[in-house]
């Protein structure tokens, strides 16, 4: 999977910011329902906003290999999993799943109720979560 650079995702992070479809409190875009801090760091994504995209997709240029740092987040969101009841706390398990389709590349659907895919999202960062702690 690439990465835009941190620069770019940085610009992008800022203009979402500063959009009347950003949700501040959970950091999310109403239009797409994306965590925008994920999104604006994946390269091959733009602005959901089809009327007045507001950011492109970033050529071949500005794109790295290596992932940004999401080790903080895994953390946060698996602290909170791990939990009883934790996976029921709607904004973090859709957290969780756009963490997961981030980093393995997975396409879950953030609002699915599905047990073998909830499973999967929660194994693939208990197994990060295990390498950061």
């Amino acid at each position: 999977m690439f990465y835009a650079k941190k620069e770019v995702r940085e610009k992008r992070l800022e203009i979402c910011r500063s959009c009347e479809h950003y949700l501040s409190l959970l950091g999310n875009c109403k239009l797409c329902g994306c965590f925008m801090r994920v999104k604006t760091s994946i390269a091959s994504m733009r602005c959901a906003d089809k009327d007045n995209r507001r950011w492109e997709r970033v050529g071949h240029e500005e794109v790295i290999r290596e992932a940004p740092e999401f080790r903080e987040e895994v953390i946060e969101v698996f602290e909170i999993l791990k939990k009883p009841g934790g996976y029921k706390i709607d904004d973090i398990k859709q957290r969780a799943i756009t963490l997961h389709n981030t980093i393995y590349g997975s396409n879950f659907n953030t609002n699915t109720n599905c047990g073998s895919c909830t499973q999967k999202v929660y194994q693939g960062l208990e197994r990060l979560y295990n390498e950061y702690v």
